[in-house]
């Protein structure tokens, strides 16, 4: 709930301890910096890529409604490799007769 308990739990469990960093959640908004300060090893901040993304996409969609091209955009290409596509086509090859 606060700065005070995040140490204490660090200090007393001895385990590598995770933050899960939620903006407007339970615990503090700590800088990655505070978090190792205190004892913290690693740090999840599982929200952040999912309301950018959800930020973006809104606007995209808000720019082909009003007739414009969206301001940021990925090409297909770009997508197929980062979903993984390059790999699986790698792979498909191995089986075509």
């Amino acid at each position: 709930q606060n700065e005070r308990e995040m140490e204490e739990i660090c200090r007393v469990v001895d385990r590598p301890m995770m933050a899960n960093m939620v903006r407007g959640g339970h615990s503090p908004d700590l800088s990655p910096q505070r978090l190792r300060d205190i004892g913290f090893r690693l740090a999840v901040y599982p929200m952040i890529p999912f309301g950018a993304a959800i930020h973006a996409m809104r606007a995209a969609v808000e720019a082909l409604r009003d007739g414009l091209p969206p301001a940021l955009e990925t090409n297909f290409g770009e997508i197929k490799t980062l979903v993984g596509f390059d790999d699986y086509y790698a792979t498909e090859q191995r089986y075509v007769a």
